[in-house]
């Protein structure tokens, strides 16, 4: 059967995954369900697309229950789903024709719960994660570096696949013309993590580089998404360390004018603790700035050893100089430059999904 349905979270994301999929498998009769509100989702064709408020109301809805029963496979991209629709799959024997497509937080954030009689209810959500995973026809996580990790909090024999996700097609970025916007002037902007999540562990980056708030710097911070408490906890250790050399990106941009941004940088620095950020790191690699990150996560070997990038381990801020920090040697820029071009012009990520489609 040619019918998909895909239940996506709302996100930054979603819009562009909806276009992606409209666009590059027009043979696939598509249909996704998404929250009613939530991120703005501006899309070229609305055609398909279910809204609900809550997500037990694709079960509820006689209309909704048909097309669960009658496609060919479930994605489920974003895997933040209640208890109710991981029962309600399972119960059902939909999960059988189910696929999880992971973001990192979707089952990073099961890593330190344990099974406990304590908390009772996290131990019931976490065993309901861990039998969806199971019993599903098969999990795609945004890099295969990450599946080990997947199996390590969670032990299966599931089939795996790796899928990223992608933007629409239809937007289109002149990365060359951004590559032009040069460092200018004395002071060095520095990008410090991609969003307002813990996992970013901004005070290692702060820590990192705190040495240099006299020099002339900028730390710009991406927190426009995430948890409001501790993205103010973030601007207010940012601030007490940097003063106004800090300037924290609290509302979301537009792409274009999100990649101008970052190419006003330096170098980008990810403390993150797993998996995530992979679209600031990626747009960093394009224009070719110096990265840098923790190098026991699934993304260092990804793009060191898988992708062939040259990226530096955040260990090496300890103590350096602001001309080592930023110094990027052209070659190195260029190469990395060239991956991510060769990749961008690739048809890889429809190959990935495709056989997603046909499993």
């Amino acid at each position: 059967m040619n019918m998909i349905v895909h239940i996506i979270a709302r996100d930054k994301f979603t819009a562009g995954y909806i276009e992606f999929m409209k666009i590059c498998f027009p043979e696939y009769e598509h249909h996704f369900f998404t929250l009613a509100s939530g991120f703005p989702i501006n899309i070229f064709n609305y055609d398909n697309i279910h809204y609900y408020n809550h997500q037990r109301e694709m079960f509820l809805n006689p209309s909704h229950r048909k097309l669960l029963r009658e496609c060919g496979k479930i994605i489920i991209s974003g895997v933040y789903i209640s208890v109710v629709i991981k029962s309600s799959l399972i119960l059902s024997g939909l999960v059988r024709k189910t696929y999880l497509h992971f973001w990192g937080g979707d089952f990073y954030s099961w890593r330190n719960v344990r099974y406990s009689l304590i908390h009772p209810r996290r131990s019931i959500k976490k065993f309901l994660h861990h039998c969806l995973i199971r019993k599903c026809a098969g999990t795609i996580n945004l890099i295969d570096t990450d599946i080990e990790k997947l199996c390590e909090i969670f032990p299966n024999t599931t089939k795996h696949f790796t899928a990223p996700m992608k933007g629409s097609p239809r937007k289109k970025i002149d990365y060359e013309a951004a590559r032009q916007e040069l460092h200018q002037g004395s002071t060095f902007r520095i990008l410090a993590g991609n969003s307002a999540f813990p996992e970013n562990q901004h005070h290692m980056t702060f820590l990192a580089l705190e040495h240099l708030k006299d020099a002339n710097i900028e730390i710009l911070c991406p927190l426009s998404y995430g948890v409001p408490e501790y993205r103010d906890k973030v601007i207010a250790e940012g601030k007490r360390i940097f003063g106004d050399k800090f300037i924290p990106v609290t509302d979301y941009m537009d792409f274009s004018e999100y990649v101008r941004l970052l190419a006003s940088c330096c170098a980008g620095v990810f403390s993150n603790d797993r998996q995530q950020g992979m679209g600031n790191i990626s747009i960093l690699l394009r224009l070719g700035k110096k990265v840098y990150l923790r190098d026991d996560t699934s993304m260092w070997q990804h793009f060191t050893q898988n992708m062939k990038y040259v990226i530096y381990p955040v260990s090496e801020l300890e103590g350096i100089t602001l001309e080592a920090l930023v110094n990027f040697p052209a070659e190195l820029a260029y190469n990395n430059i060239q991956i991510a071009e060769e990749y961008a012009a690739g048809d890889q990520a429809i190959r990935q999904w495709r056989k997603v489609f046909q499993d």
